[in-house]
């Protein structure tokens, strides 16, 4: 049967004329690839003058433009160079103050848009105080094909950072590699993963690319995407990270006593960073969560540290599933150095979901590590400011299964001294109230007691 992919030009241009609405020549663009490519100026013009007609030829050209970027369309992004109006795509982006068309291109993650602007003429003009590492993402777009090695490492990691799959896969496709190593020590994949506030105007950016009250649901989504192109091109998700950071941390430094340890790898790295997107697809792809960082922490315990509940109890899940299938004890240990458990860590960052998890699975309560502290001392350790609640409700379930509040560890400190002087006011009532809890019934069992007869 003949499809409209046979039909003569002038038949084509004769049935495109006698479509007048703009919704059912759109219809009528995809029908066939010919069709598409024999109506598709028509229909950009006729989209374009709608627009211009009612709010003006600067909105009109924005909102092709902004069309153009979010597909990433090079065919849209060539017809609207090539009109009379082309020519502003070099000057200013109207609706955003100190910015380019270039500008929104780059961080709108439109690698074929960006090339055509470029070709076009036009140039980054930026103030290098916002984003000053784009100028060289810029130059590697710019850039022809090349065979020198490492020539894109470094856009590809910039790329990484700001979370544009289609900017990684573009400079990927191009010969970047994603397993060579930043002079800070870090891979392409450790940065796309890494824990990071989205940057400056992505909310904005995101509102006008329809994206209304979904900034953090966006931005994870983004780092997803970045993550899973790099395996895809074959990032090493067991590269640990070469560089080490070490200084004083105290409560308020990631809520942990070591914020930055050494040889992490990338599960490591995305249980820290909080995406559940990353985490499970990194355990899809077989990364080991029993694998301990250089400092014998494993990726659940990094969760822990930045509070991640999900993520928590997605990587419990699966050591559980483990540890059941081998028939091992579910309360693996998570920090090798110590020796410490999973209850223990637990213990310290407040999950008591957690605690009361691994004691109905029959953990021990009075479990000890090389350092002679049981779950009750970690728990008692913490004094991070939001932990309160957490904490205290912790100190009840070990309480509740029998934690002996006087033991003591190889330092000499007894739980119940640290539990009585603890900043806490609610870990102190809970200790205060036990202490006169205890006292009542030895008033009252000793007041029943028999009295000795005199003699």
């Amino acid at each position: 049967m003949c499809g409209f992919d046979d039909l003569p030009t002038e038949i084509l241009d004769q049935i495109v004329s006698n479509v007048t609405n703009l919704q059912d020549l759109s219809s009528l663009s995809r029908c066939s690839r010919g069709i598409y490519w024999a109506v598709s100026d028509v229909l950009f013009t006729r989209a374009f003058e709608k627009h211009a007609e009612s709010n003006g030829v600067d909105h009109a050209v924005s909102c092709v433009f902004m069309h153009a970027v979010k597909h990433d369309s090079q065919q849209l992004i060539q017809w609207l160079i090539f009109r009379e109006h082309g020519s502003r795509l070099r000057g200013s982006f109207p609706l955003m103050e100190s910015f380019t068309f270039l500008h929104y291109a780059l961080l709108q993650d439109a690698p074929k848009v960006s090339i055509q602007l470029l070709k076009h003429g036009s140039d980054l003009d930026e103030d290098t105080v916002l984003y000053p590492d784009l100028k060289t993402l810029y130059l590697s777009v710019a850039r022809p094909y090349s065979i020198r090695l490492g020539a894109l490492d470094g856009a590809l990691r910039i790329a990484c950072s700001y979370a544009l799959p289609r900017m990684v896969e573009f400079l990927l496709i191009r010969g970047a590699d994603p397993n060579t190593y930043s002079d800070f020590g870090f891979a392409a994949i450790h940065i796309a993963v890494r824990r990071r506030v989205p940057w400056a105007h992505f909310k904005m950016l995101a509102w006008f690319e329809g994206e209304k009250d979904s900034e953090s649901a966006l931005w994870g989504a983004q780092v997803a995407l970045t993550a899973k192109v790099l395996l895809r091109f074959g990032a090493d998700y067991n590269l640990p990270i070469q560089g080490y950071r070490c200084h004083q941390c105290g409560p308020k430094c990631w809520k942990s006593l070591a914020c930055c340890p050494m040889e992490q790898r990338v599960l490591h790295v995305a249980a820290a960073g909080g995406s559940k997107l990353v985490v499970s697809m990194l355990v899809k792809e077989k990364a080991n969560f029993f694998q301990a960082d250089g400092e014998g922490n494993l990726p659940i315990f990094h969760a822990m540290v930045q509070g991640h509940d999900e993520i928590v109890a997605f990587l419990l899940q699966q050591m559980q599933h483990v540890k059941r299938r081998k028939k091992r004890p579910t309360n693996a240990i998570v920090c090798k150095s110590t020796q410490s458990t999973m209850l223990h860590i637990a213990c310290r960052f407040g999950y008591y979901d957690v605690v009361d998890a691994l004691i109905k699975d029959g953990a021990d309560v009075e479990v000890v590590d090389s350092l002679g502290r049981r779950p009750i001392h970690e728990a008692l350790g913490q004094c991070a400011p939001d932990m309160e609640d957490r904490l205290v409700e912790t100190l009840y379930l070990l309480s509740e299964n029998d934690a002996s509040p006087d033991v003591v560890d190889c330092s000499g400190k007894k739980a119940r001294d640290l539990g009585e002087k603890h900043i806490f006011s609610g870990v102190r009532a809970l200790f205060e109230y036990a202490t006169m809890a205890r006292y009542e019934w030895q008033r009252l069992t000793e007041s029943r007691q028999p009295e000795k007869p005199e003699m």
